[in-house]
């Protein structure tokens, strides 16, 4: 009883602690600020904003962000993890 108790608390915690698109986008525009300079990374996050191809992955536990079939973010615990391209 103890060990389902557990798993229902951390698949709790996991399903409400999914990040959503605005972290993601977030988190790559970030990683495109840090890689490319001041202006360069400006207009590429911008560009990454309305990018209609990026697309969000919501699997309730964890999340994704894909642009062309390619992995470009992963989510857990409100965290996200830029792909390292």
């Amino acid at each position: 009883m103890r060990n389902l108790i557990i798993a229902a608390l951390v698949l709790g915690v996991l399903y409400f602690a999914n990040p959503d698109k605005a972290d993601h986008v977030k988190a790559i525009n970030t990683r495109a600020s840090e890689k490319s300079g001041e202006l360069i990374g400006a207009i590429q996050s911008i560009a990454n904003a309305i990018d209609p191809e990026l697309e969000y992955h919501n699997y309730y536990l964890f999340s994704a962000m894909t642009r062309r079939d390619k992995v470009v973010s992963v989510g857990l615990l409100k965290m996200v993890f830029p792909a390292k391209e």
